[in-house]
Order: C-alpha cells, then sequence, then structure tokens
C-alpha cells in the first residue's frame, strides 16, 4: 500500500473515531450542562449553548466534508480549526483520544496539495506513526509505579479474577510486565525486523482493552472503546510493511504545524512526570500516579444542595464530599481532567452552586 492511500486511510479513520467519540460523550461538548465548564484561556468565558450547538454543528459538517472529499485540503483544515477552538472551551474536552487525532489530522493537512502536485508525502506517513506510537510508549511510561501496580490492575483484572478465583496470585504478578510491554511496542514499531511484532502487539493490547472494559468486562468509559478500536486499524495501517524511514530527513521536512506536534506529542509530555503538562494530552490513561480527588466543603459553606448534585454529594462528619469523577462519568460519559488546577476551578464553580 503506497503512502498517500495509506494517509487517506488514516485520515478516514481519525475522523470516524473522532465521530464515535463525540457521540459517546455528546453532552461534554454541549454547554448547558451541570458539570462546571473550565476554559483552557484564563480569563475567557465559555459559548452560549446555542452558540456552542452551531459550532459542534459546524465541526460535524466539516468533519462530514473531510471525510467525503478526503483530497480536498481546506475541509481537513477546517476540522482542526473547529476542534482546536471546540477544545479550548473547556479543559475536560482534552480527552486522549481527541487529542490524538487532532494531532494526526493537523500532520494531515497538506496531504491533499502533495497528492494534485504528485509529491512524496512518505514524510507525512512519518509523522503520523511518531503521533501514533506516541500514545504506546508515554502510556506505559506512566504505569511505572506502585499506583498502577496496587490499584489500578487489580481493579482491571476483576472479570477475570471473578471468574478465576484461585489464580488470583499468577493473574495479579502480570501487571508487572505492561508498562515496559507497552513502551516495547512504541520503540518495536520502528524496528524493522520486529515491526511485525510490535503490530500484532499493539493488536492483543487494545482487544484485551475492550475485553475488561467492554460489555463483557467492567462495562464503562465506553468512550475509549471506539478509540481502542481505531488503534488497532491505525496500527496496521500505518506500520504494516511500510517504508524504513530516516529520522533527521522526515522530521526536518514536516512543516510547522507538524513539527509542533512532535514537540507536543514527543518531548512535552516528559514535563507531566513533574506535573507541568496536562495528563490527558500526555496519554497518561490507567497509570495510577494520581486520581481524581472529591471536592470537599466545610458544612457551614452548603447553603443549598441542587437536585442535580444530590447523586454525588455526601456529608461525614463536619465536611461534605462531592464525587465529581462520578459525576463527570455519568453525565458527559468521559472522565473529567484530573490537573489539580482544573479541579481547584470546578470546586470553586460548584461551591457557587451550593451558595
Amino acid at each position: 500500500m503506497g503512502s498517500y492511500r495509506r494517509l487517506f486511510w488514516v485520515q478516514r479513520i481519525a475522523i470516524l473515531g473522532l465521530a464515535s467519540g463525540i457521540a459517546l460523550s455528546l453532552p461534554l461538548w454541549l454547554n448547558d450542562r451541570t458539570f462546571p465548564m473550565i476554559p483552557v484561556i484564563p480569563y475567557t468565558q465559555s459559548l452560549i449553548p446555542v452558540a456552542a450547538q452551531i459550532l459542534l454543528g459546524c465541526l460535524a459538517f466539516f468533519s462530514a466534508l473531510a471525510l467525503i472529499f478526503s483530497r480536498q485540503r481546506g475541509f481537513t483544515l477546517m476540522v482542526v480549526l473547529l476542534m482546536l477552538f471546540v477544545a479550548l472551551q473547556d479543559f475536560n474536552r482534552l480527552q486522549p483520544w481527541y487529542f490524538q487525532y487532532w494531532t494526526i489530522l493537523v500532520i494531515l493537512i497538506p496531504l491533499a496539495r502533495k497528492y494534485k502536485k504528485y509529491i512524496e508525502a512518505d514524510y507525512l506517513l512519518f509523522g503520523v506513526q511518531i503521533a501514533i506510537a506516541s500514545v504506546y510508549f508515554f502510556s506505559g511510561l506512566f504505569k511505572f509505579n506502585d499506583g498502577f501496580y496496587d490499584r489500578i490492575a487489580p481493579y482491571m483484572y476483576q472479570p477475570i479474577t471473578k471468574i478465576i478465583t484461585t489464580y488470583d496470585h499468577i493473574i495479579y504478578p502480570t501487571a508487572y510486565f505492561i508498562p515496559p510491554f507497552e513502551v516495547a511496542i512504541a520503540i518495536g514499531l520502528f524496528i524493522p525486523r520486529i515491526r511485525l511484532f510490535a503490530i500484532i502487539g499493539g493488536t492483543l493490547l487494545h482487544l484485551g482493552i475492550l475485553i475488561l472494559l467492554g460489555p463483557i468486562g467492567l462495562n464503562e468509559n465506553s468512550v475509549v472503546w471506539p478509540w481502542n478500536v481505531a488503534l488497532i486499524l491505525l496500527l496496521w495501517i500505518a506500520f504494516y510493511k511500510a517504508k524504513n524511514f530516516k529520522l533527521n530527513l522526515y522530521l526536518l521536512k514536516l512543516e510547522w504545524p507538524a513539527k509542533l506536534i512532535m514537540l507536543m506529542v514527543l518531548v512535552l509530555p516528559f514535563l507531566n512526570l513533574n506535573g507541568w503538562y496536562n495528563e490527558h494530552i500526555s496519554y497518561e490513561v490507567y497509570s495510577g500516579r494520581s486520581f481524581t480527588p472529591h471536592l470537599r466543603y466545610h458544612y457551614t459553606l452548603i447553603k443549598n444542595t441542587p437536585d442535580y448534585l444530590q447523586p454525588y454529594t455526601n456529608k461525614y462528619g463536619d465536611t461534605v464530599f462531592v464525587n465529581i469523577y462520578k459525576w463527570s462519568m455519568e453525565e458527559n460519559n468521559a472522565p473529567p481532567n484530573s490537573d489539580y488546577k482544573v479541579i481547584l476551578k470546578v470546586q470553586e464553580k460548584t461551591l457557587e452552586e451550593f451558595q
């Protein structure tokens, strides 16, 4: 399969994956929900609900055009710009899958122009490969901690341990292989001799996630189900029997927006090791390094509890707790952004509702 054919299929999968994710978490992308909206740019205001619906409709419209007329550069550019504007409305929209689709589409903006002029586009495929492989590298890197082994893995393994109850002592230690396995997939995708094994390994990883999180498993976080399916397809289309690229040559050929993407997916996630970069766009998923805390208020601050907050609010002693993870998952079908600065903003806005 030639580079152009691969890239056009990558573009289609990214758009379809985007549409599936938004459809499954639709309230997250509308501005009339109860869960607080935290704009990414400080001191800015979110759009009124009608304007937000129009914006989302424009994104859907241009996504459909980009899907049908994939060889028209302008439609992909509009999708990228609209995705950015939609995401800037709320930190909680910076979901890992949304960010990855955006990075891929930014890299593919020049694709139609190259195709029309018959200009070599192998370096665009290389950029897409980096955007895909970075997910495995950083997802694995952030799992090297006790929280993943002690809390996340036992929870994720529940669909298995509930059936095979007498072999917990054998099943749980396998969690220690998951972080290095994910990192090895990312590296192996760029080593010709083991690339096929890395592709197969990634496929098995996503199938395992779909089984554990899917309807026959924990049956939760359904917004990431289509992302895992899309990643399987992207692995095979972008890497299977692909040419061996020269790192320096192809990185230099990328246009400046794509070079910015390389910085965002290769360098900046390392800052998250010290909490200086947002977890969601660092691909820190199910890592166990952090968690979404309950909001806490002294009972004297609570004047009135709105009906919509009742299911997520509990009082213990003189403290009132709000489970914002449950609140976000039940209303938006997407986890909240667990960055402590975002949590503080959510706490402030929720307190206004209590008062």
